[in-house]
C-alpha cells in the first residue's frame, strides 16, 4: 500500500507567494506562513487549479509552524513566522514531522494558547498546528477506526459519504492520497490489504453544515446557498429575492398560476387555483413558482420577482389582478359584486417565455369590493358592511317608519282586528318623545267604509292628553280613540265600533322630550 511520506506541507514565508499547479501534486497542500494561507491542488474534469483555503486577515483557518528544541514539549507564543498561537479546543490537528498526532494520546490542547506533547520533540523537529480560529458551525462528521489484519482491503464505513471527496483517510497517522483507495456506498477499499497491526482512521463528512455563532464573521461578496437554509433569530440588513412558502398542490398547477389556500395535509398547506368569482377561493396567497402535479410539493411566491413565464398578453407596468378564470391573471379588474378585486402583481417584462412579474399583493382582497349600479353599502346586525339596493332600502325604511331627523321622528304602524275590544294601534317611548300628531286611517273591509282622523297628544310623563280633529268618514265613525302610558310607552288606543274586519294605519309625527 502506498503511503504519503512527504506529509510535511510545502510552505513559503514570502508574502503573496502562491503555488502553481506544476509545483503541487493532486490533493497536496501548501502553506504560505507569512500570509497565513493554505492552498490545495484539485482537478475537475481534467482542469487543474489551486484553491485558496485559508487567510490571515479575518481568517477562520490558520497554520502555525514551530522548529523544536531538544526535548521540547510545550509549544506556544510566536511561531517561526511570528504568528502567536491561538486555537479553539477540539478544532485543530497537530503534525510532528508530517505525522498526524492523536489528541489526548500524543498531546494535550486545552488552554487555547499552547500545545503540550506527551513526549519531548527532538531538536530540529517541525511541529505544525492546523487550526480553526473561528467555528462557523458543525457538520455531519463521523470518524471510523479499523485495525489491519493483512488479509483484506475492504472495510465497512458507518456512514455513506456523499462522494469520495468527503472522506479523509489516515493510516498510522499518515494521510493517504485519494488514489490509494476507493469508496462504493459504505465500502472502503484500499489498493492493497491493510497490513496487520496498523490502524486506519477514516473521517467521513457530508455537505450538511449547521451554523452556530457567526457574529464576528464578515463576508465580502455574495454568499450562495444551494438548497434550503434554516435560520433561527434575526436577519438584519437588506434582503433581495423572492419570498416563498412550500405547499402541496391541491390540483395540477402550472408555473405562473395564482393560488389560494384550500386546505391542509398533515402539516403541509394545500393550495389550489384562485378564482375571483368564487369567495371560497379567495383571497389568493401567491403564484406558483414551478409546474406541479396533484399532491406534489410546490413552491409558492408570495413576494418578489417571478421570471420565466408568458407575459406576452400584457405590457410592462401593467397591474395584474386575480381573474374570474381559475388560476389566471388579468390586467383588467373584475366587475360585478360577485367578483372580488385583488391586485397581486405588476408586469416587469413582457415576453412569451422570458416574461417576469413582481408579486406584492398576496393574501388580501380589496377592502372595498365591486358594487352594482344603484346599490349602497350599509351596516347589518353583525356590524358588517353589506350591499343593498338604495331604492329598496329607502322604501323599506320609510314603510317601516324608522326616520329620525334631529328631535323629530316619523314612523308608521298597521294593526288589524275583528273585535270591539280596545287595542293599542301605536306606541312610542314616553322618555324619548313628549308630543305627537297621529294621522289615523280606518278601513272597514267588511262593508267597505272608511274613517280618517287627526289626533294630537302630549304627556307629562304620567298622563297623556289628546284632542281629535279633522275627522271624516264615508259611512259612520268606525272607532273611538284614547291614550295611556304603560310600561314607559305612550299608547294610542282604538275601540272599534263593530266586529267587522278593521285595519288601522297610523302615521306618527313625534317631537322629543
Amino acid at each position: 500500500m502506498a503511503r504519503l511520506t512527504n506529509i510535511k506541507l510545502r510552505r513559503s514565508g514570502t508574502s503573496g507567494n502562491v503555488p502553481n499547479t506544476s509545483q503541487l501534486d493532486l490533493g497536496e497542500l501548501a502553506i504560505n506562513t507569512y500570509d497565513g494561507k493554505l492552498y490545495l491542488k484539485k482537478n475537475v474534469a481534467g482542469t487543474e487549479s489551486i484553491v485558496d483555503i485559508g487567510s490571515n486577515q479575518s481568517a477562520v483557518y490558520k497554520e502555525y509552524v514551530y522548529t523544536a528544541t531538544a526535548n521540547q514539549t510545550t509549544f506556544s507564543g510566536s511561531d517561526d513566522n511570528s504568528q502567536t498561537l491561538t486555537y479553539i479546543t477540539g478544532y485543530l490537528q497537530v503534525f510532528l514531522n508530517g505525522v498526524l498526532l492523536e489528541n489526548g494520546t500524543d498531546y494535550t490542547a486545552t488552554s487555547l494558547t499552547s500545545v503540550v506533547l506527551v513526549n519531548g520533540a527532538s531538536a530540529g523537529d517541525i511541529l505544525q498546528i492546523s487550526t480553526f480560529v473561528k467555528v462557523l458551525g458543525t457538520g455531519d462528521i463521523v470518524t471510523d477506526t479499523f485495525s489491519g489484519t493483512g488479509t483484506t482491503p475492504n472495510y465497512t464505513l458507518s456512514a455513506t459519504p456523499d462522494n469520495e471527496d468527503n472522506i479523509i483517510v489516515f493510516v498510522d497517522g499518515v494521510y493517504q492520497e485519494k488514489s490509494t483507495y476507493s469508496v462504493s456506498g459504505t465500502t472502503l477499499t484500499f489498493d492493497a490489504n491493510l497490513p496487520n497491526g496498523v490502524t486506519a482512521e477514516v473521517v467521513i463528512g457530508s455537505n450538511n453544515v449547521t451554523l452556530t455563532d457567526i457574529a464576528d464573521l464578515n463576508l465580502n461578496g455574495g454568499l450562495t446557498v444551494a438548497g434550503e437554509a434554516v435560520i433561527t433569530g434575526d436577519i438584519q440588513g437588506d434582503l433581495r429575492g423572492a419570498t416563498l412558502f412550500k405547499g402541496q398542490a391541491g390540483e395540477t398547477l402550472s408555473k405562473g398560476e395564482v393560488v389560494y389556500i384550500s386546505g391542509i395535509s398533515g402539516n403541509t398547506t394545500v393550495v389550489s387555483k384562485a378564482d375571483a368569482d368564487d369567495s371560497a377561493k379567495m383571497p389568493a396567497f401567491g403564484i406558483v413558482a414551478a409546474d406541479a402535479n396533484l399532491n406534489a410539493s410546490v413552491s409558492i411566491y408570495t413576494f418578489g420577482r417571478l421570471s420565466g413565464i408568458d407575459t406576452s398578453s400584457f405590457s410592462e407596468g401593467d397591474e395584474l389582478f386575480v381573474s374570474t378564470t381559475a388560476g389566471a391573471l388579468t390586467s383588467t379588474a373584475p366587475t360585478g359584486e360577485s367578483a372580488a378585486i385583488q391586485k397581486i402583481a405588476k408586469v416587469t417584462r413582457s415576453d412569451s417565455s422570458a416574461g417576469s412579474i413582481f408579486i406584492s399583493g398576496a393574501g388580501r382582497s380589496n377592502a372595498v369590493p365591486n358594487l352594482d349600479d344603484g346599490d349602497i353599502f350599509i351596516g347589518n346586525g353583525s356590524n358588517q358592511a353589506v350591499s343593498s339596493s338604495l331604492n329598496t332600502l329607502i322604501d323599506s325604511r320609510l314603510s317601516l317608519g324608522d326616520i329620525n331627523i334631529g328631535e323629530y321622528g316619523i314612523d308608521t304602524t298597521e294593526t288589524s282586528t275583528t273585535s270591539t275590544t280596545q287595542v293599542a294601534i301605536h306606541t312610542l317611548s314616553a322618555t324619548v318623545f313628549r308630543s305627537a300628531r297621529f294621522t289615523v286611517q280606518v278601513t272597514n273591509s267588511t262593508d267597505s267604509t272608511y274613517h280618517l282622523t287627526e289626533i294630537l297628544m302630549i304627556h307629562d310623563g304620567t298622563t297623556p292628553s289628546i284632542t281629535e280633529y279633522g275627522t271624516i268618514f264615508t259611512g259612520s265613525a268606525e272607532a273611538t280613540f284614547d291614550a295611556d302610558i304603560s310600561s314607559g310607552n305612550v299608547r294610542l288606543l282604538a275601540t272599534p265600533a263593530s266586529t267587522d274586519s278593521m285595519e288601522f294605519k297610523v302615521i306618527c309625527h313625534s317631537i322629543t322630550v
